[in-house]
């Protein structure tokens, strides 16, 4: 990975100075094991990489990572953050680079908090659909990294932008291929009704700018929970979603209308499609 060889380049160059030497050669004893975790195939190999790793940022803490200004730590930091955003396939992986990264953060939260915000900047694009696997990163962001998921917070319209763009596509042009991106943009709705509650509730349940949009993610979800030829795990998904957003109602009168009326649309739906089947025996 170039971040790593960079990386590795620039502590070896501080070794050799006599300020920094011992902490450079510490630092440089953390990139091997990243170096071991990323050339790595074997999973449980590759934890035991992110252990070692860990434990060595950890002495290195006590000792002298408190040292390093911000221009001589901010390789390590872009280092530790490019491997997590490459890590998203693997939620235990991603977790132990989530330690590695806190650790980082007690030293200097700024700095990391900067580099993350320059890193998810570039994930999505306004009001265009984001792919299955740049939909997989902001997840985990979400759910296991304490900076991801405020960066999102923050930033929460343009990502329900990008999911009701996605959503518009996956719906247009359905498909078995498409199954695991489906799939994931509901997961990611999931995290957001479930983590950003208070965040979400005045976006569904109040006359704003954005409520067009939320109702166009709802509908999405209800379409998918309503499609028979739709994947059953994306069907039980996306009902959990949609319950969730139910959830965050400020009053129960208003979940519980909500949530009455939705039954009401499916059991319309069943209702219709036994119809079909009935009118369909007379052929």
């Amino acid at each position: 990975m170039q971040e790593l060889e960079r990386c590795t380049a620039f502590y070896q160059t501080l070794e050799g100075t006599d300020q920094l030497r011992e902490t450079s050669s510490h630092i440089l004893l953390l990139l091997q094991s990243l170096q071991q975790f990323a050339k790595g195939s074997v999973k449980r190999c590759k934890e035991k990489n992110l252990e070692e790793a860990s434990q060595l940022l950890a002495r290195l803490s006590r000792r002298g990572l408190g040292e390093l200004d911000r221009e001589a730590m901010l390789p390590l930091v872009r280092c530790v953050l490019r491997c997590q955003m490459e890590t998203t396939t693997s939620s235990s992986l991603f977790c132990r680079l989530e330690k590695i990264v806190g650790k980082l953060s007690e030293q200097n939260i700024t700095l990391v908090s900067e580099e993350l915000r320059r890193l998810m900047d570039g994930l999505i694009e306004n009001d265009k659909p984001a792919s299955s696997e740049v939909l997989q990163t902001v997840s985990l962001f979400i759910e296991e990294s304490s900076l991801g998921h405020q960066y999102w917070k923050k930033n929460l319209i343009r990502l329900l932008k990008t999911i009701a763009a996605t959503f518009e596509v996956l719906l247009r042009d359905s498909n078995s291929s498409q199954v695991e991106w489906h799939y994931v943009t509901i997961k990611v709705c999931l995290h957001l009704f479930k983590g950003m509650s208070e965040e979400i509730q005045p976006l569904v349940w109040d006359e704003t700018d954005h409520r067009e949009m939320l109702q166009k993610i709802l509908r999405s979800l209800v379409h998918t929970i309503m499609d028979q030829t739709a994947c059953k795990d994306n069907r039980l998904l996306a009902g959990t979603t949609v319950s969730m957003m139910v959830n965050t109602a400020p009053e129960v009168e208003a979940g519980a209308k909500a949530l009455w009326a939705f039954y009401l649309l499916m059991n319309w739906n069943a209702q219709r499609t036994e119809e079909r089947k009935v009118n369909l025996r007379w052929f």
